[in-house]
């Protein structure tokens, strides 16, 4: 389904300031960002990653003059975005989307698919069979797993030895800390920053498949390699979770 380009637009086109001293910033991010938005492919991943990219550096400046008006139109134009590339992540990591035998499909909705997360499922598309996902939960998966779901889902990527691995996708951010790559068990300490607009509940229970209504700030969470200590350290306008022995 092809991007609704001209809403962006509008709402873009629509947010144009005087170029003040304390706007100069702003009207300059604005405009850097109508042009990327207005030749995005609204079928490439990259390309509307670029376009969001551009449209959050104009909410950030936007929001630093002070020019609420434009910084609440540019939002909008990022959450359709976002919306875009998530519908293109999925599209390219469904497992449906996958072709597979009769006798392949039969075997997954019969015991299961482990590479996606317990707790989710999918509808196969040729066959139209319902599959359920068996696979580990995010905070569960040892040093490859994550990087290849990391990686999968168009995450920036950085590696520190020994064995810190950080992923990066918009204001999204998660450090996940192993002895080393080879690690194949769960991470020593897992950190998520969720996007601000997405509460630490919501967060924390995508990456761990508990429900969010039976979280809380301080505790444990459970896990298939037992109950993991969970630290929430929540601000006004941004969360960071704490999973796992991440000391002080």
């Amino acid at each position: 389904m092809p991007i609704r380009r001209s809403l962006v637009l509008c709402a873009l086109a629509s947010s144009a300031v005087a170029c003040g001293k304390e706007t100069r910033q702003c009207q300059t991010d604005l405009e850097a960002a109508q042009k990327v938005v207005l030749e995005v492919d609204a079928g490439s991943m990259e390309g509307v990653r670029t376009s969001l990219s551009a449209v959050e550096a104009a909410v950030t400046s936007c929001d630093k003059a002070e020019r609420y008006k434009e910084k609440n139109e540019l939002i909008k134009a990022r959450n359709q975005l976002r919306a875009r590339l998530d519908t293109l992540q999925r599209r390219a990591t469904d497992p449906g989307r996958r072709k597979l035998t009769p006798e392949e499909v039969e075997k997954l909705a019969k015991t299961g698919d482990p590479s996606c997360p317990r707790g989710q499922a999918y509808r196969h598309g040729a066959s139209g069979k319902d599959i359920r996902c068996v696979g580990p939960q995010l905070v569960e998966m040892g040093y490859a797993e994550a990087r290849a779901y990391f990686d999968k889902r168009g995450y920036k990527l950085v590696e520190e030895p020994p064995g810190t691995l950080k992923a990066e996708y918009g204001a999204e951010r998660f450090v996940l800390t192993y002895q080393a790559p080879s690690d194949v068990k769960s991470s020593r300490c897992f950190t998520l920053q969720p996007a601000p607009e997405m509460s630490w509940q919501e967060a924390t229970a995508r990456v761990t498949g508990v429900s969010p209504e039976r979280l809380k700030p301080t505790g444990t969470v459970a896990t298939r390699d037992g109950p993991k200590p969970l630290l929430v350290q929540a601000a006004e306008t941004k969360a960071l979770v704490r999973i796992g022995d991440c000391g002080s």
